[in-house]
């Protein structure tokens, strides 16, 4: 599963929830103990133009670390890690589990890798560790807000991850300081690290002669079995 993906999925939806009807972010703001007055600059910042030249608007939504030129505000999605938590017993894993009710592409099965070759179904249990990043520029406010928009978002969708087969999620927030030799300045940043562990299916191709870029022959061979296929041959530059 690529868990980034569907983190990016749910910040796109949640921020599209709130662009539909900016009352949404007036009202928000107003229950978490803003003034009406305050809520509202909130409301006219996040509802700018950046094509237009204005500072502001909905924040953008990154994969890896935010670009020098941003845009600003964003969310970041940064990869901490994902060990390996546990193996299944034997590493095997049996159709319910290797099978998500995804159509497969003509030519596989489940007893497939991804050439067409037999194949044994293997798993492992991974910890997921993702940092989820506000970054805003010149107002630690703007920071402020944006970041309890990104904090809403998350802790609405939960379910969105344990539909996705994701299980003991947690979460921690925390300032962040960027380092100025590589941002620009008055750059403000908080994040939600995101942790969770789901399952993580893979196949291991059955046979002589499997390799992927490279030689590893394992197994018994006969007589009449060419050894060299598949093998390519290493070529010092």
């Amino acid at each position: 599963m690529m868990v980034e993906r569907l983190i990016y999925e749910i910040l796109e939806a949640g921020v599209a929830w709130f662009s539909a009807d900016l009352r949404r972010v007036e009202a928000f703001f107003i229950k978490k103990g803003l003034s009406a007055t305050e809520a509202a600059k909130v409301r006219t910042y996040y509802s700018r133009d950046p094509d237009a030249g204005e500072a502001g608007g909905p924040p953008n939504i990154v994969q890896g670390y935010p670009r020098t030129t941003g845009p600003f505000p964003c969310f970041c999605i940064v990869l901490v890690g994902d060990p390996f938590s546990q193996t299944f017993l034997g590493d095997d894993i049996d159709d319910e589990l290797a099978y998500d009710g995804t159509e497969l592409p003509d030519g596989l099965s489940l007893d497939t890798d991804l050439d067409g070759n037999e194949a044994r179904r293997i798993g492992r249990i991974l910890s997921y560790q993702f940092d989820v990043e506000c970054w805003a520029q010149d107002n630690p406010d703007i920071c402020l807000y944006y970041y309890h928009l990104l904090r809403y978002i998350i802790f609405s969708s939960l379910s969105s991850f344990e539909e996705a087969g994701l299980d003991q999620v947690e979460y921690a927030g925390r300032d962040i300081n960027p380092n100025e030799r590589f941002m620009p300045e008055n750059m403000w940043v908080r994040s939600i690290r995101l942790s969770m562990i789901g399952e993580e299916k893979t196949w291991e191709t059955l046979g002589a002669g499997r390799t992927i870029g490279g030689a590893h022959v394992e197994g018994s061979v006969e007589d009449d079995t060419d050894v060299t296929r598949n093998i390519v041959p290493y070529t010092a530059e």
